[in-house]
């Protein structure tokens, strides 16, 4: 069985002039999360790789540094500032005072981890065909999990064999339902500030990774031309209605909303 790719980045986008997120906690968070056992892609600023270093020890490691004007999604930068300074995008948008809605380092940070994760598989470092995103602060979601063990743990690892035609995406029941139960999500859904589907952590195999970029870019190009700027959960709720068969889901049914417990399920 092959080893399972793990992808993650840490940029220092000053989140804590934002809306008062510490840069400190997230290096903590990060720390965390990069001793997870499992061979990890790691996209960060030149200025952090002793740090990744040291807490990956002899763990298999790719370090690929970039600096924040590289990243993939920062192209679309003055497109979406100009989008976010509209008066218009402001009436149109749900809940405007959201970060996403203000700050456009932001979005662009968190539509870059498909096309960091498809920069992993072509490059292929450890020989793998399935590969997770997890984004470097989720660590304070790992609960009691044991990270001293492998991961994903060998029935998680079986489990995976079987879906690597999919993307591994975890929906959450609550608190909206009327999302989840939705057949279908049309275009003012990009419009919504509500996430049931959770972007920070994601499995993709080799094969479907073409196929979701490809859609992800589409949908936001779209809400670009349409003056909306939102974020990748949104797009990923949007996508995972319209395209169902690229998708299988693992349902939080508990009602602790953003739990991540699909990390957890992982590690068995």
């Amino acid at each position: 069985m092959k080893d399972i790719t793990i992808v993650t980045s840490l940029q220092d986008i000053r989140r804590h002039n934002m809306d008062g997120r510490k840069w400190s906690e997230y290096l903590e968070w990060f720390a965390v999360t990069l001793k997870i056992k499992s061979p990890m892609v790691v996209f960060v600023d030149e200025n952090l790789v002793d740090f990744v270093k040291e807490h990956r020890g002899s763990l298999k490691t790719k370090i690929i540094t970039q600096k924040l004007e590289e990243i993939p999604f920062y192209k679309y930068k003055d497109r979406m500032d100009f989008i976010i300074e509209s008066s218009e995008y402001k009436k149109k948008i749900g809940c405007p005072d959201r970060i996403e809605c203000n700050y456009s380092i932001y979005s662009i940070v968190q539509f870059s981890k498909f096309w960091w994760v498809k920069e992993a598989i072509s490059r292929n470092y450890f020989d793998s065909d399935f590969y997770f995103w997890m984004d470097a602060g989720l660590s304070r979601f790992f609960y009691d999990m044991d990270i001293n063990q492998n991961y994903p743990g060998e029935e998680a690892r079986k489990q995976i064999e079987s879906i690597k035609d999919k993307v591994l995406i975890q929906v959450s029941m609550f608190p909206y339902n009327d999302l989840f139960t939705s057949n279908n999500l049309g275009e003012e859904y990009l419009w919504d500030p509500r996430s049931y589907v959770m972007g920070g952590m994601f499995g993709v195999g080799e094969d479907k990774i073409d196929e979701l970029c490809s859609h992800v870019e589409n949908t936001f190009e779209k809400m670009l031309e349409d003056g909306n700027v939102n974020n990748e959960q949104i797009v990923l709720g949007y996508l995972y209605k319209k395209y169902p068969d690229l998708f299988i889901e693992f349902i939080n049914d508990s009602r602790i909303h953003r739990g991540y417990e699909l990390i957890v399920e992982l590690s068995n």
